[in-house]
């Protein structure tokens, strides 16, 4: 009989251990969920503006559109391809000495080139917002 008291005495006990892990646990499962998204939205930025001033520095252009404009279609072209949902104004690009990109400018050949795009992602369902941010540097190939 004693046996038997003793062993209802431990009735709940897993339950309650695990109701105390739970939140810790759960947390840690959908924060390395997030910090993979988080890594994966990154490194695809990063991804775009690279192909993005690659396409620029040498010159190319899209039918009908500015070097500039052209870059930026690159970019929002080869995002969209990885779910990046980019538009043209958080997209920034300058030349020249100064870099501080107030107006989009992709510079002339022998230039130094400049993109630097931002993007929001929603971590913690919805519930916590970060910014992520890449820059690429390039220089102006001679084109013509």
């Amino acid at each position: 009989m004693k046996w038997f008291c003793a062993h209802l005495s431990e009735t709940g006990a897993a339950a309650l251990e695990f109701a105390s892990v739970a939140p810790l646990l759960f947390i840690l499962i959908f924060g390395g969920i997030d910090l993979s998204r988080l890594m994966y939205h990154s490194s695809a930025l990063h991804f775009a503006l690279s192909s993005g001033l690659r396409w620029g520095i040498l010159g190319e252009t899209v039918r009908g559109l500015g070097r500039s404009e052209s870059i930026e279609t690159v970019i929002i072209d080869i995002g969209s391809r990885y779910k990046l949902e980019l538009t043209p104004n958080l997209i920034h690009i300058c030349s020249g000495t100064a870099l501080d990109c107030t107006t989009d400018n992709a510079g002339n050949p022998g230039e130094i080139i400049l993109v630097r795009a931002t993007k929001q992602v929603d971590l913690f369902f919805g519930m916590m917002v970060v910014n992520i941010s890449s820059s690429v540097f390039g220089k102006n190939e001679q084109y013509v």
